[in-house]
């Protein structure tokens, strides 16, 4: 389907529905639970896993079903760690004396770009929670601390 992709109705609920369109009433709704960590997550992106879940839970947005794309944005954080290790030893070239570059940077720009994807689907970067109000939180307000 071409187009941009339709944002789920909760996020919309929360962003208090700007565009004022119909919402999808039909849409299904997964339990709010941790997913459990997959088996095949080991090293750094287990730790990843434990670190983001707790977050995600903490504001509300994690449900049972994200599982698995949450899986993929941990995978690809420890690799993207492990690339990082890799470019601070001594010997990294960056390029060689032709200038052509390392093919490991053309793997760090590809894990860059998938983690960010990654990361705004589950409002993870500043401008996508920024579209976001999770309701319950009270305001301050200047007569609080009189």
């Amino acid at each position: 389907m071409a187009g941009r992709k339709p944002k789920p109705t909760y996020l919309k609920l929360i962003a208090g529905n700007p565009g004022k369109r119909p919402l999808n009433e039909n849409e299904p709704k997964p339990d709010k639970v941790i997913p459990i960590c997959p088996e095949h997550l080991m090293g750094g992106a287990k730790k990843e896993w434990e670190r983001t879940t707790k977050l995600l839970d903490k504001i509300g947005i994690l449900t049972e079903i994200d599982g698995d794309a949450l899986s993929i944005y941990c995978q690809l954080y420890s690799d993207w760690i492990k690339l990082q290790k890799e470019k601070n030893k001594p010997n990294f070239v960056f390029s060689d004396d032709r200038g052509r570059k390392n093919p490991l940077m053309t793997i760090q720009n590809e894990l860059v770009r998938d983690i960010k994807s990654l990361c705004a689907e589950f409002g993870m970067t500043p401008s996508s929670r920024s579209r976001l109000s999770v309701p319950g939180i009270p305001k301050k307000n200047k007569f609080d601390n009189i």
